[in-house]
């Protein structure tokens, strides 16, 4: 090539200095070999003869100092693994070539004892896809390639694939591609099998969550039972943070991020979301230590066997997916929180209402989403039979207790078209219902915007018969 496009000294001087770059390797016993190489085709050329009939053309591939060396397109990838920051003359054209390459072995068209090579491969993709970007585009054709290397039982291997596909996800359109071919299993897979590579698969998970469809995959394939098990077990906190904020971001879509949250819930209590999606640090500190209050009840005892019932169930989950890459993952119909069955408390809208009622003044995290499960609870009591009237007495505190501490979820009552509702039951004569109604009633009419709200309804008369 420098004989087309150089100048003759530029030559002269390549031909006569050492070198050694992804696209020459040159020196002096390079030189040796070339000259008597020539010594002996020119002698042979004066006898009438020929030495070597392809003219020169596998010289460079049997020379010594070449004949070892590993070629792709026209980078020897050993050089350029070495000089990662060297500028390639054409990046896309090389990482085609060695993402075809890779193709081939993934179909068995090489020679087995590749391990090396493939590693090589690997590690320059990850160079060549570093300090050139907008390359990814060429590997369009092979993306699926890239991932049946994750399914390897070689941890360095699968490491340096994890680390090509970190880099690969940057770009939103192979995100897009990625997501069309439904490729998540190998990920999770290899995360956990190689511990080694749970942090980069974090990081290709978050940009993965930028596509609904790919959500939806995780959530089908179990990536909350990967992501839960890091953030309660990992031994280093940044990659417990980075779980969380996976976990909010896959949680943060639109169509399928409430699906992964609701599994969350069936391990976790929801404060621990909303702890993560404020501060993921504070919500790893949350989990380790010891709390009793209205949102929380959480302790050694708890988070152990918490911890224990997901990593048995992603060990099983894991087991079933080893034998049907297509296996999917949810939690049984009806069933019941794990944390919940650790503890008698009584908890609705993920409020503990026992501890609620004793701190009625406690800052609750989401006081809306509480007083409109507290409706749904107070109503599904009193038009239960028989009534639970221990039950019905602690919610009916909490409703009370709720309305003085939070006044305006008084206006939020009214929004649900409640009054009316609780009204009704006021006048019911029934000995239980009636009284809880009432006293929710009185602390409801402190309220300007209730009492617009009932204007056209007649209240007073469920009031008058009650008193009669």
């Amino acid at each position: 090539r420098k004989l087309g496009d150089a100048d003759p000294a530029e030559v002269l001087r390549l031909l006569t200095s050492n070198s050694e770059t992804p696209y020459l390797i040159w020196n002096n016993a390079t030189r040796a070999e070339l000259t008597d190489y020539l010594e002996k085709q020119q002698d042979a050329q004066l006898h009438g003869e020929v030495y070597d009939p392809t003219w020169g053309r596998n010289f460079i591939s049997n020379c010594s100092t070449h004949k070892d060396e590993f070629c792709v397109g026209t980078v020897y990838v050993r050089v350029y693994n070495a000089q990662p920051t060297y500028v390639l003359e054409n990046a896309a054209d090389f990482v085609a070539s060695a993402v075809g390459w890779l193709a081939d072995v993934a179909d068995h068209k090489h020679p087995g004892g590749e391990r090396e090579r493939v590693l090589m491969i690997s590690t320059s993709l990850r160079n060549a896809l570093s300090s050139n970007t907008g390359v990814e585009v060429t590997l369009n054709p092979h993306l699926t390639v890239l991932f049946r290397f994750l399914d390897g039982d070689d941890e360095e291997i699968v490491k340096m694939f994890t680390e090509v596909l970190r880099l690969v996800t940057a770009n939103q359109e192979r995100v897009d591609t990625i997501a069309n071919h439904e490729l998540l299993t190998h990920l999770l897979l290899a995360s956990h099998r190689f511990p080694a590579t749970q942090e980069t698969t974090l990081k290709v998970l978050q940009a993965l969550s930028t596509n609904t469809r790919a959500v939806d995959e995780a959530h089908r394939k179990g990536a909350l039972l990967y992501l839960l098990s890091l953030f309660a077990s990992h031994p280093r906190p940044d990659v417990r943070e980075l779980a969380a904020s996976t976990y909010v971001k896959l949680g943060s879509d639109r169509l399928n991020g409430p699906k992964i949250v609701l599994q969350m819930h069936h391990f976790l209590p929801p404060i621990f979301t909303e702890a993560m999606r404020e501060n993921p640090a504070s919500a790893v500190a949350m989990f380790d230590a010891v709390h009793e209050n209205p949102e929380l009840i959480w302790n050694a005892v708890i988070r152990s066997k918490v911890v224990q019932t997901v990593e048995d169930t992603k060990s099983l989950f894991m087991e079933q997916v080893t034998r049907d890459s297509m296996a999917v993952w949810h939690v049984p119909d009806e069933a019941e929180a794990v944390y919940a069955k650790l503890t008698s408390e009584v908890a609705v809208g993920g409020v503990y209402l026992n501890l609620f009622n004793k701190q009625p003044g406690f800052t609750l995290h989401n006081p809306r989403h509480f007083c409109a499960a507290l409706q749904d609870e107070w109503f599904r009591i009193v038009n239960a039979e028989p009534c639970d009237a221990s039950r019905l007495q602690t919610v009916s505190d909490a409703v009370i207790n709720l309305l003085r501490a939070q006044p305006f979820t008084a206006e939020l009552v009214a929004q649900l078209g409640n009054v009316p509702k609780i009204f009704d039951f006021a006048q019911t004569l029934q000995p239980i219902i009636s009284p809880s109604a009432l006293a929710i009633i009185h602390h409801l009419a402190g309220s300007t915007y209730v009492l617009e709200t009932v204007a056209p309804y007649d209240a007073l008369s469920p009031i008058l018969t009650v008193m009669k």
